[in-house]
């Protein structure tokens, strides 16, 4: 146990200070919805069905996608919403 943690920590150390490594071990968030459409092909890429993005959707408050400004799916895998104003 105490090796993984040890193997965390000098990881994040070395993704706070070599950007090339965080790039590869921390990948940015994917976007996927723009403007109310989604995009299938992100979707297919983080294996995300339109069930479950729909379902994460509904607990944000969002009933139809008409309503999404954008939707990331981020690192750690939690999908986060922008609302339309």
């Amino acid at each position: 146990v105490g090796t993984l943690i040890a193997w965390n920590v000098l990881l994040d150390i070395a993704c706070f200070h070599v950007p090339l490594i965080r790039r590869f071990a921390k990948p940015p968030a994917m976007l996927l919805v723009k403007n109310g459409r989604l995009l299938r092909q992100h979707m297919r890429r983080e294996f995300i069905s339109e069930d479950e993005l729909m379902s994460k959707l509904r607990q944000e408050g969002v009933e139809t996608l008409d309503e999404v400004r954008k939707a990331f799916v981020e690192p750690d895998g939690e999908i986060s919403v922008i609302k339309r104003k």
